[in-house]
């Protein structure tokens, strides 16, 4: 693997976004695992700034290595779960059904880019690719007409839509998106979430709705 001389670009806004508890179901097992898509990806982001930074081997070693759960399905112990249709999603939470949650899968897609762009890896650079035709194929599935869905685990009576926190997060990952490839279905749908917000109706029924998704499943 050749190392790239030139500076890893900072992603915009990266470092101006932050993580929070995630939401859940009671009605998935999490499968007995310390590794999380998401995770390894923003590891991987750490650990390439600190050796951009330090020039300090150990960090791009470790990066590199990290990358391995990126190579391998989520039933083989990896962050990947291949569809029916051949698309590979990243999966933040390794679970009995996998789930797709959006932002999870956009901070660990991340890390693939950032990897490939520091290390010139043609596998980050291929499963890079691969993940944003997954991503584009499947983004509109993730709208529901009035909001953002934070997850494909719920039920079409009672979908897993996301919080306010998330569903301005999707939108944030989405803008970035769109910086990185310029294709415009990222701003669009970015555009059209951020009316959303806008609308006090859709606030008061994404706050309701999420309110009894919490009621009757924790």
């Amino acid at each position: 693997m050749r190392k790239n001389t030139c500076a890893i670009p900072v992603i915009p806004g990266f470092t101006e976004l932050r993580s929070a508890n995630r939401d859940c179901t009671s009605e998935i097992s999490l499968i007995v695992s310390r590794v999380s898509g998401r995770g390894q990806g923003q590891g991987i982001s750490a650990l390439l700034r600190a050796h951009q930074t330090t020039g300090k081997d150990e960090y791009l070693d470790t990066a590199i290595k990290a990358f391995k759960a990126f190579e391998s399905e989520v039933d083989q112990g990896g962050v990947i779960y291949t569809d029916p249709e051949g698309n590979p999603w990243i999966e933040e939470y390794l679970v009995t059904t996998p789930t797709h949650i959006l932002n999870g899968f956009i901070w660990g897609l991340w890390g693939v880019l950032n990897l490939h762009l520091a290390t010139n890896d043609e596998r980050a650079k291929s499963l890079w690719e691969k993940c944003v035709t997954t991503l584009t194929i499947n983004l509109e599935t993730f709208d529901l007409g009035w909001w953002s869905l934070y997850d494909q685990s719920g039920t079409r009576r009672l979908p897993m839509i996301a919080s306010r926190f998330y569903h301005t997060l999707h939108i944030i990952q989405l803008e970035i998106m769109f910086q990185l490839i310029n294709q415009q279905l990222f701003v669009y749908v970015a555009y059209r979430w951020e009316m959303y917000t806008g609308n006090s109706i859709y606030r008061s029924r994404a706050f309701a709705q999420k309110a009894l998704f919490k009621l009757l499943k924790y």
